[in-house]
């Protein structure tokens, strides 16, 4: 894997842990670089937010440079607690996805250049799945994915 794939991941790491106070709705706590959808979160009340390398597409740009699209997914995960179907449960599922559209808008709206990764262009975003209902249904999780995708030019 190139490094400037790690690179934007982790510059994206960085600027959501360095985001000020205020700037989300909801505290998104320490930002972290490892997801594994299939592996249950702990039950616990705070929000768990992951940066994941995604994949790559390269086209040629000219005969000596290449375009690539890198893709980060930013994987949004916490218990929900209350009864299924419940009012309760409606409000934190309609505060957890307006978490994600704010961290989509902190990133695109305006563009936002990656401190460390300045060489890296925003492209397009992906909201995967507001919420995945698999993980609602069966394990009292809200699981979100929002995904991230930034132009790199190489030789």
């Amino acid at each position: 894997m190139s490094s400037y794939f790690l690179q934007v991941a982790d510059s994206i790491v960085t600027e959501l842990n360095a985001a000020p106070a205020g700037t989300f709705t909801r505290e998104l706590g320490s930002v972290q670089g490892i997801f594994d959808p299939h592996r249950d979160l702990p039950e616990i009340a705070d929000l768990r937010v992951d940066v994941v390398i995604g994949d790559r597409k390269s086209q040629p740009l000219s005969r000596v440079s290449k375009r690539n699209l890198l893709r980060v997914d930013i994987a949004f995960r916490q218990h929900i607690s209350g009864e299924p179907e419940s009012k309760a449960e409606t409000e934190q599922l309609e505060g957890l996805v307006a978490v994600a559209e704010e961290v989509e808008a902190f990133f695109t709206n305006p563009p936002r250049r990656l401190q460390f990764a300045d060489f890296a262009v925003w492209h397009e975003t992906e909201l995967i799945y507001p919420y995945l209902p698999s993980h609602l249904g069966g394990k009292r999780q809200f699981t979100s994915l929002l995904r991230l995708t930034y132009l790199v030019a190489t030789k």
